[in-house]
């Protein structure tokens, strides 16, 4: 087995000595250039004064006053780092949302309920029979139902069914009869409704003769059986 040499107390002391006066005690390892780009990322030998190094180096390694800011950051839960005003601080998922004018954001996968239309699908829940009956459906804006005590029907215009100001009457064209001989609703006339309650439904070869009209037929009659009797 080789022997390791063991240096004597003043060979030892001398290599120190040598170590504590040199130029670049690490010469041997990295040359100038070559430290400068393991450490800075950029060969900094052409650099000569103090705003050349400062502009060489800048994007490529923060400040020590940002690494501070950063590391005395207190983030929550879901928290994130975001640089604003030129300093960094901790934000909120939803503060940077808005810093970002994001539309949609839900991690669910789902679209929010603000961003659906007011209207998106309607339907028709059933028809009732009260204004109870009514407000115990459960339904969205839009979906309507029908009353069959009125005799309409009535759509969600708010998120609440069970409120009644939730609830619209549908309106409908105004009809131009309004009422039939003082009637509305289902009419069904009679005669007397209109005026024909002294007037007889019968055929013509049915119809009473009066007695003016019988006794000018009799006239007539007897004379044309004068003129043809001679």
């Amino acid at each position: 087995m080789a022997q390791i040499p063991i240096e004597t107390p003043a060979g030892a002391q001398a290599k120190v000595d040598a170590h504590e006066t040199a130029t670049d005690p690490h010469a041997g390892y990295l040359t100038q250039t070559e430290g400068d780009t393991r450490y800075a990322g950029v060969d900094l030998s052409g650099y000569t004064t103090d705003a050349e190094l400062a502009a060489g180096l800048s994007g490529r390694q923060p400040l020590d006053s940002d690494l501070t800011a950063f590391a005395g950051l207190t983030p929550v839960n879901d928290d994130l780092p975001q640089r604003k005003a030129g300093a960094w601080t901790a934000r909120t998922p939803a503060q940077v949302k808005a810093d970002l004018a994001l539309s949609y954001v839900d991690l669910s996968g789902t679209v929010p309920q603000s961003a659906i239309p007011a209207i998106a699908v309607t339907e028709y829940l059933g028809a009732v029979a009260s204004q109870a009956a009514m407000l115990a459906l459960v339904g969205q804006r839009g979906d309507w139902c029908t009353r069959t005590d009125l005799g309409t029907d009535w759509q969600l215009i708010a998120d609440d069914p069970a409120t009644l100001a939730s609830w619209r009457e549908m309106t409908y064209p105004a009809s131009p009869v309004q009422s039939v001989s003082g009637r509305t609703g289902a009419v069904v006339l009679a005669k007397d409704d209109v005026g024909l309650d002294q007037v007889s439904n019968l055929a013509p070869s049915a119809l009473p003769v009066s007695t003016a009209q019988a006794a000018y037929a009799t006239s007539r009659a007897v004379a044309l059986a004068i003129v043809l009797g001679g």
